[in-house]
Formats: structure tokens, C-alpha cells, sequence
């Protein structure tokens, strides 16, 4: 089966839906107006798993967000997008590997300060032998 999807103005296309096209020999995506955010990385993943079906995989490109337009779909980085929510969405990311060792110190820092606050406390000695 040949399915040409090209120039439809799709800005997003499921991965799973081209999954459940086992017949297919040949598909056309290419000139859409794909929108690159993390949504598109199964979709790319698809892509590079087909290759050989993908008949205008170099057409494949983004149109949004604009610091991503023309780019090639399957030329993507994914460490950015696909690990992302979304692409330039300004919210502040922090890993997990970020939060841990920042939990450390900040018990690392309290460990030191609590044991300083003892040394430099007053010590009342109360005599019991009387």
C-alpha cells in the first residue's frame, strides 16, 4: 500500500497511527508544516525506523517553533526536545541528578553548621553526687 501525505499542512502526525499501517511499502510526509516539539519525537523515531518506506524523508522538515524552522525532522536533537516538555517554554528544568546532589549539600551545609552551633553552645554541668 502507497499512502502520500505530503504538502496537507499537518502539523502533527501520531507515531501510533503509522504504526497500524502494516501493509505499507511506501509513504510521502514531506512539505507539511510540522510543529517541533516534544511531541514530534516518535513521530521522528518512526520516521528513522522506516526509512525505507519514507520516500521524501529530506522534505520532512519543521515549520515551528521558529528556532527550528527548515530544520530536517530526522536531523533533530533530541537530547533538546524530545527531554524537554517543550522547546523554549522558559520554565526552569532540573534533572535528577541536579536535585540529588543539591539535596547533599544543602545536608552537607547543615550537618556543618548544626555541629558548629554545639561546639560553640554553653555546656551546664549539674553535680548529682550532693
Amino acid at each position: 500500500m502507497k499512502l502520500d501525505l505530503s504538502n496537507n499542512e499537518i502539523v502533527t502526525i501520531s507515531a501510533d497511527a503509522l504504526r497500524n499501517l502494516g501493509s505499507l511499502t511506501e509513504i510521502k510526509l514531506g512539505n507539511n508544516k510540522y510543529l517541533c516539539d516534544s511531541g514530534i519525537c516518535q513521530f521522528r523515531n518512526w520516521i528513522l525506523s522506516n526509512t525505507d518506506k519514507v520516500k521524501d524523508i529530506n522534505n520532512i522538515t519543521c515549520t515551528a517553533p521558529s528556532a527550528y524552522a527548515g530544520y530536517k525532522i530526522m536531523h533533530l536533537n533530541t537530547d533538546t526536545i524530545c527531554r524537554n516538555s517543550s522547546i523554549n517554554n522558559n520554565v526552569f528544568e532540573i534533572n535528577t541528578g541536579t536535585l540529588i546532589g543539591f539535596l547533599v549539600m544543602a545536608g552537607m551545609v547543615s550537618l556543618i553548621l548544626g555541629f558548629g552551633a554545639l561546639r560553640s553552645a554553653p555546656v551546664l554541668c549539674v553535680d548529682t553526687t550532693a
